[in-house]
């Protein structure tokens, strides 16, 4: 976290960080600095770093707070990295307008809060020879994990009529118990084997990695044996395929 103080026309103002709480999501907000335009004419530049993955989008927004802690959004701003949705890790200058936002006020001090959060959560495909399926990913260290690892391709061997697995791929694991789990649902089981459910299953212990967001057709596209399966960032994917025409 950075602190700058930049004083202007009897305006303190102090820049902090907020850390966003989605592993996935390039939420984690850095390097804050804050530069007053000279001569001044209440423009004020802020300048952030967006940590994480550079393909996940994530929303920005900036708050103030003055003397009296009460918090409120800043309305007035412009620039690349300005309020709404930013494409991902990197460096962002937004400029506030200090004087339309604060035209009567005066502080002794103030403070500016830069917040990002994840714009959605991180999709990947799932493909079973000419079968595409799309699939949520969970908020947890494993996701992260297997989302750095993409794209994969595995040979999955079926198991109980209800799901295929493969062992060989290590993530973090975080199991959970389950008395029921449904068709669709991607999880890790012990801490290197990865679990594609086409089947309602349930009495044993897991980390959940995603989920798909339909599960219609996937039994019939894995069928009864082993079956090679690949699981890709669902935009690189879309990519590849357009190449690929």
């Amino acid at each position: 976290m950075n602190v700058i103080r930049t004083i202007r026309n009897n305006l303190l103002i102090f820049a902090f960080a907020f850390l966003g709480s989605f592993p996935l999501a390039a939420s984690i907000v850095s390097n804050v600095t804050i530069s007053s335009r000279w001569p001044w004419e209440g423009k004020v530049d802020i300048n952030y770093t967006i940590g994480g993955k550079k393909d996940v989008p994530c929303k920005v927004a900036f708050y103030g707070m003055g003397d009296n802690d009460m918090e409120f959004a800043l309305t007035t701003l412009s620039g690349d990295g300005a309020e709404g949705t930013v494409p991902g890790a990197g460096t962002y200058r937004a400029t506030w307008d200090a004087k339309a936002d604060l035209p009567k006020a005066s502080y002794q001090a103030f403070k500016v809060k830069v917040k990002a959060e994840s714009a959605s959560k991180p999709r990947i495909r799932v493909t079973v020879g000419e079968h595409s399926f799309e699939a949520d990913l969970r908020d947890n260290a494993a996701a992260e994990a297997f989302w750095d690892k993409l794209p994969l391709t595995l040979s999955m061997n079926e198991l109980n009529g209800n799901e295929k697995y493969c062992y060989g791929v290590s993530l973090p694991s975080e199991p959970e118990y389950y008395d029921k789990i449904e068709p669709g649902e991607l999880m890790l089981y012990g801490s290197n084997c990865i679990v594609l459910f086409y089947g309602k299953a349930g009495g044993y212990s897991y980390t959940r990695i995603g989920k798909l967001t339909s599960a219609e057709g996937l039994a019939e596209a894995v069928g009864s044996g082993a079956v090679s399966v690949t699981f890709d960032k669902a935009k690189a994917a879309e990519k590849n395929k357009e190449k690929n025409k």
